[in-house]
């Protein structure tokens, strides 16, 4: 990763000092296959672990979306059975969170949403509401396919 990430701008330095120079040892993929094989102690992690939805852009440069179909894999063989994940076409690492929501597109917000209302069963939460002022568009369409063609991730 350490090798993806400098060839997309982030310093290679810079990345093993984030991680300690140890970035296996913080991955949550290489942990779950390390510490949940199908052993007896695997098993319990998904008595430990609440229902998980990994989402991701399948248009992401930064951490392609490969990684969150194995680390899915991964929790599903380490015993988790309440897990699931989402892929999001032609959306890359920051379209969920800053170009989709300032477009007014709140798929990941409503999404998200709904996993909420069905992991806490909860009826008496309302629809998500796309129409409501906080959901709409803040600032022309232009300017968003300019920011995607700028934002270096």
């Amino acid at each position: 990763m350490a090798d993806h990430l400098h060839r997309r701008g982030l310093s290679r330095g810079l990345f093993l000092e984030l991680f300690e120079h140890e970035p296996e040892a913080h991955s949550p993929t290489l942990l779950l296959k390390k510490y949940g094989n199908a052993t007896k102690k695997s098993l319990a992690l998904g008595i430990f672990l609440p229902p998980t939805c990994v989402i991701h852009g399948k248009e992401d440069q930064t951490v392609p979306y490969r990684e969150a179909v194995e680390f899915t894999a991964s929790l599903r063989g380490a015993g988790v059975a309440a897990v699931s994940s989402k892929l999001y076409d032609g959306w890359s690492h920051t379209d969920p969170i800053l170009e989709g929501p300032m477009d007014g597109d709140q798929r990941l917000h409503r999404d998200i949403y709904e996993l909420v209302k069905l992991w806490t069963n909860c009826s008496t939460l309302p629809a998500f509401d796309d129409d409501t002022l906080h959901c709409r568009p803040i600032c022309p369409h232009f300017l968003i396919k300019g920011g995607r063609v700028l934002n270096p991730f």
